[in-house]
Formats: C-alpha cells, sequence, structure tokens
C-alpha cells in the first residue's frame, strides 16, 4: 500500500520516495502496490478500523515500507455485483 499524493482527510500521506520507489521494489516481483485500496474498501464497505502503519521488510533491516490493515462490515445499501 501507499497513499495517493493528495490522500482523504484523515489518511496518511507517503512521502515521494516511498510512493515512487516502493512501487517499483515490488514491481519486480509482480506486485503493485496502488494508491487506490484503501478508498476503494472504504468506499465498497462500511470501515469499522483502519491501521496504517509501516514495516521492516526481510533482509533489508533500514528500509520501512507501509501497509494497512482495513476491517469492514457490507453496507446495508451494498449489493454484490455480477
Amino acid at each position: 500500500y501507499v497513499s495517493r499524493k493528495h490522500p482523504d482527510e484523515g489518511m496518511r500521506r507517503h512521502s515521494w520516495m516511498t510512493r515512487n520507489l516502493v512501487p517499483a521494489w515490488f514491481s519486480n516481483d509482480n506486485v503493485h502496490p496502488s494508491g487506490d485500496h484503501v478508498p476503494y474498501l472504504a468506499n465498497r464497505f462500511e470501515r469499522t478500523a483502519l491501521r496504517e502503519e509501516s514495516g521492516t521488510l526481510p533482509l533489508v533491516p533500514f528500509v520501512r515500507v507501509p501497509y494497512y490493515i482495513f476491517l469492514g462490515r457490507k453496507s446495508s445499501g451494498t449489493t454484490t455485483g455480477s
């Protein structure tokens, strides 16, 4: 997860280096962090909790990468798409 350049109010804003270097690093393994993940979940589900943190990478001791934990539930107005 990386934030958008201009995240919604209350969301964490990652630095230019994080927003650009983390996706480049992970794309080598066909993993594509996006600033659209959390906004999509927040739009699709009723948020009960959101935690934005950063953690270390194995074998790269001084680099921290962002991640999130999103807990939500289906709102009564949400329908399953086809």
